[in-house]
């Protein structure tokens, strides 16, 4: 008997389903709104395009980007977090934040709120699961008013069962399942949560939906893949080195050799997927040089 697929909420093809749908949108906005205090239903969804302001490189494409009046939400999802896509979303922020120069220098004044979902722990407080940031000065603490920031953090929910009252904790705690089974014994008789799951199986046989889908989830594997040959084979290439001049120095090559190899791993990836080059010099650190031998 084959088993049934299941189809992983966090992915961006399914979460992007989610927050679209007209009955699973809701729940999630309101799960956004009991954590941030923004209600993002009374916000029109807009074009998720961010100008880069330079015509050589490809613009950003954002997860959602939503407006009310001269306020900007943008939302991320982070199914897999790493320090590159943490800095990726404040570098969106800021973006977000000084695009309002109009033609003469003229600015629009706006606010621009960044929220980001991460399937992880804070590393450096494992029990955090809101972070909330405003950016000021060391000295005086005078503080840039209209930027904030609100980071989640789900992997202190992953296992919590609805017990008849605790529904955004089961909501942030479905968001981590990994099976139906578990998504089941979660959801147990939370309604809202019943029809998340509804729409999930639905999706598991949506052809047209799984096209998409999984091509995200081989793009994640082969990516893993890649991250974890790069590492492995760069570190054993170093300690071998290192039997000869020394274990410490080894160690520190080893490494090195393994960051190398991951960054080449990405930048094929990529390169792959059609990334301009300025894009994959700015995330993986490598030089055009580098690159091109690649090419």
């Amino acid at each position: 008997m084959t088993k049934e697929k299941f189809i992983i909420p966090l992915y961006d093809t399914t979460i992007k389903y989610l927050i679209k749908s007209e009955r699973t949108g809701p729940i999630i906005f309101k799960l956004i709104y009991s954590l941030t205090g923004i209600d993002l239903s009374d916000y029109v969804m807009i074009d998720q395009e961010l100008n880069t302001g330079n015509t050589k490189t490809k613009d950003y494409r954002l997860d959602f980007l939503f407006k009310k009046g001269r306020t900007l939400v943008n939302l991320e999802i982070n199914y897999e977090l790493s320090d590159w896509s943490r800095r990726k979303g404040y570098n969106y922020l800021w973006r977000l934040a000084g695009s309002g120069y109009g033609t003469g220098g003229k600015y629009t004044e706006k606010e621009v709120i960044h929220i980001a979902i991460n399937n992880a722990s804070f590393k450096e407080d494992k029990n955090a699961t809101l972070l909330k940031y405003r950016f000021k000065e060391d000295d005086c603490n005078t503080v840039i008013t209209g930027v904030k920031s609100y980071e989640i953090y789900l992997k202190n929910y992953s296992g919590i069962k609805y017990n008849g009252s605790n529904e955004i904790e089961t909501l942030l705690s479905m968001l981590t399942a990994t099976s139906k089974e578990e998504m089941k014994e979660i959801v147990g008789n939370y309604k809202e949560g019943a029809i998340i799951m509804s729409e999930l199986e639905k999706l598991a046989l949506n052809d047209e939906f799984n096209i998409y889908y999984d091509h995200e989830a081989i793009y994640k594997k082969d990516l893993n893949e890649k991250y974890d040959e790069g590492r492995e084979s760069g570190l054993a290439e170093g300690l071998e080195k290192g039997r000869n001049s020394g274990l410490a120095e080894g160690r520190k090559s080893g490494l090195a050799e393994g960051s190398n190899k991951e960054k080449l791993a990405i930048a094929k990836l990529m390169l792959q997927g059609k990334e301009s080059l300025d894009k994959i010099v700015k995330y993986t650190g490598l030089s055009i040089n580098q690159l091109n031998t690649l090419l």
